[in-house]
């Protein structure tokens, strides 16, 4: 009988981790043409150590990985499928992991709209041990990276916010654009 739930428990695990797909950041702009259904998702990271990974479910589940985690200030671009997500997990090193348990980490992407949810500010104590996460809107820095870094990839697309609570400031610069360009 052990046998048997030895070999249920690693056909569990294996099917289990199969449905997740590492995902790595767009470097380049270039508009890759997204299939029906799907979005961009706009995250920025700032960490005072390196991640080994932060672990998204929900339409699709996604991990991103060490590569894009690294210590410092950066922007995630990724593309996934419309629908509704959350951050499952956050992992700082092979011992220490934190699941996220709160509706303040979840957010929304879009149809063929970079959705922006907000800068993960990521800050260990303790060697690691103990960790403090908060996710900030700051929606104006977003948009000016993005104009620099991404206009192919921004030009016919609306840009949106996507993470917990609410921001009229996407629609507001779109509605004083097309008032300005009159």
């Amino acid at each position: 009988m052990n046998l048997f739930r030895l070999n249920l428990f690693v056909f569990l695990l294996l099917t289990v981790s199969g449905c997740v797909t590492k995902v790595s950041s767009i470097k380049r702009d270039v508009d890759a043409k997204l299939v029906d259904g799907e979005g961009y998702l706009l995250l920025a990271v700032d960490t005072s150590i390196n991640l080994d990974f932060i672990h998204i479910t929900g339409t699709k589940s996604a991990r991103l990985t060490s590569d894009d985690l690294q210590k410092g200030s950066r922007y995630i671009l990724i593309k996934l499928p419309a629908g509704n997500y959350e951050f499952n997990k956050i992992q700082l090193s092979n011992v220490y992991n934190y699941s996220m348990k709160s509706d303040i980490w979840r957010f929304e992407v879009k149809e063929n709209a970079v959705n922006y949810i907000g800068n993960l500010m990521v800050r260990h104590y303790d060697f690691g041990s103990r960790a403090y996460f908060e996710l900030i809107n700051r929606s104006s820095f977003a948009l000016q990276y993005l104009n620099a870094e991404f206009p192919n990839i921004l030009n016919g697309r609306t840009v949106e916010y996507g993470g917990p609570g609410e921001d009229d400031f996407f629609s507001t610069v779109r509605i004083n654009d097309s008032e300005g360009s009159k």
